[in-house]
């Protein structure tokens, strides 16, 4: 059995096949056969991927889930299939994060997600949160957002540490400012807006 995560639309329901399934917390489900992009049941080891998917988090849940029977998985980004999944808990913006950077923290030199930003990152419209790796990441969002970074060293990619801030307010009045992976005000990167 893996843990993995999986997103949802609003009534927990996805994509399957050329159709649509209807999932349902407390108990698992199970299909015959699991190949990645072809049958079984579709999930993500690592939690950013899920937003590749399903990237409007105000329109969609997501989900740690637990997968086992058969699993396929294809190489293509951290996607997997099985044959037995069960929704075995729900994450909300900050467990989102913070299983991200569990998973990044696992697998440090795995490749970055495209829903990764390089040194500065803004949480997007319809988004809840943003992940922002580098020397010296920087990022903004509206308040009631969460951004979680992951600094690197000086001089290597090895990760120095990794922490999360809650935005919950704004510098001089305004809309949005940029900080840095300690909640600290900064300036706003060459070519912001």
């Amino acid at each position: 059995m893996v843990f993995a995560y999986k997103a949802f639309n609003k009534d927990l329901t996805c994509t399957k096949g050329s159709g649509t399934f209807q999932y349902e917390t407390g108990m698992w489900f199970e299909e015959k056969t699991a190949n990645c992009a072809q049958n079984g049941f579709h999930a993500a080891s690592n939690p950013l991927d899920c937003l590749t998917y399903y990237p409007d988090m105000e329109n969609s849940r997501y989900f740690e889930v637990m997968c086992d029977g058969d699993i396929d998985e294809d190489g293509r980004d951290s996607r997997l299939s099985c044959t037995k999944i069960f929704l075995s808990r729900e994450l909300d913006a900050q467990d989102f994060v913070a299983e991200t950077l569990k998973y990044i923290r696992r697998h440090p030199n795995m490749p970055d997600s495209s829903n990764i930003c390089r040194e500065h990152g803004q949480v997007k419209t319809g988004q809840k949160c943003v992940i922002v790796r580098g020397k010296r990441p920087i990022a903004r969002g509206p308040v009631g957002t969460w951004v979680g970074f992951v600094k690197e060293k000086e001089d290597s990619p090895e990760i120095d540490h990794i922490s999360m801030v809650f935005v919950n307010g704004s510098r001089d009045g305004e809309q949005e400012s940029w900080f840095d992976d300690y909640g600290r005000f900064v300036e706003p990167p060459e070519g912001a807006d």
